[in-house]
């Protein structure tokens, strides 16, 4: 048995509804006319979107059907110079969504959140080639966009599709 695990960096892009994430928290508050809050807005972390690491993913697992040297862990991540903190990426999107309203949460209750993350995908660039194909600006436009369609009522697989297109350079 061939198997390889992997895990990604701080994933963002359209369609996810998950609690206690900057972007869909960001996009809950505007759509709801709310105050986005910010637990921890100087926390730096590794964003890239969600194709990447799917593509990874996925490039990963015809190389291993192909040959066991691609046995192993594999981080993707996006560049370094991609990483930001919450701040940057909030008020990058806040271009999109106009309305939103940012509040910073006072000292009190702890999050357990290291400040500083990093991913290394070393690896993954040397054994299968593997970069982020957006830059930060890039991925989040897209995301923004593929909200923004989602709520001017787009048809799902069409803002999906326009996202791969995109990806793919068509």
């Amino acid at each position: 048995i061939l198997i390889s695990t992997v895990r990604a960096g701080n994933v963002i892009g359209g369609g996810d509804w998950s609690d206690k994430r900057l972007v869909p928290d960001l996009v809950k508050a505007w759509e709801n006319n709310k105050n986005l809050l910010l637990r921890n807005p100087n926390y730096t972390r590794p964003w890239q979107h969600v194709l990447d690491p799917i593509f990874g993913y996925l490039y990963l697992s015809y190389k291993l059907s192909k040959n066991q040297k691609f046995v192993g862990e594999y981080n993707f991540g996006s560049d370094t110079k991609f990483n930001a903190n919450v701040l940057f990426v909030t008020n990058e999107l806040k271009k999109y969504f106009k309305d939103l309203k940012i509040r910073v949460k006072k000292q009190g209750k702890i999050y357990k959140e290291h400040q500083f993350l990093n991913l290394s995908s070393a690896k993954s660039k040397k054994n299968l080639g593997f970069n982020s194909k957006f830059n930060l600006k890039k991925t989040l436009e897209l995301t923004a966009i593929w909200y923004q369609n989602y709520y001017k009522k787009m048809n799902i697989h069409e803002i999906c599709d326009n996202d791969l297109k995109e990806y793919y350079g068509e």
